[in-house]
């Protein structure tokens, strides 16, 4: 089975993805912080990343940048409230697509499964 990782802070958006995703077949582990998702979790390019690009803590891009150093490998999608150029210029360079939450469902689980059929962080 495929996991979807989640890293979201706020938790009433995590709960509602975790829901979503598992009811479309997922195994979900869901995460309050970026640093929550890198003390207990492994990436091993199997599953996908679905993260939140502001965060408290660590950012978002932030964690893209120490899996990029560390050669973790895992499908990444983004997701932010307020994009802006720079976060579509990082997302474009990571090789991960930026949804503008709300994001509609149907929406977002094309971009998991796109993802997921893409394979890793760039």
């Amino acid at each position: 089975m495929r996991t979807i990782y989640v890293v979201e802070d706020d938790g009433a958006v995590r709960d509602s993805l975790q829901v979503l995703l598992e009811s479309e077949g997922f195994a979900v582990v869901a995460f309050a912080s970026a640093e929550a998702f890198l003390s207990e979790t492994q990436p091993d390019g199997a599953g996908c990343l679905l993260l939140d690009w502001h965060l408290s803590g660590m950012s978002g891009h932030e964690l893209l940048n120490v899996l990029r150093r560390d050669k973790m490998e895992i499908a990444v999608v983004l997701m932010s409230g307020d994009p802006d150029t720079a976060m579509r210029r990082a997302a474009e360079r990571h090789g991960a697509p930026l949804l503008v939450k709300p994001v509609a469902a149907e929406n977002l689980l094309r971009a998991v499964e796109d993802a997921l059929r893409a394979g890793r962080l760039h």
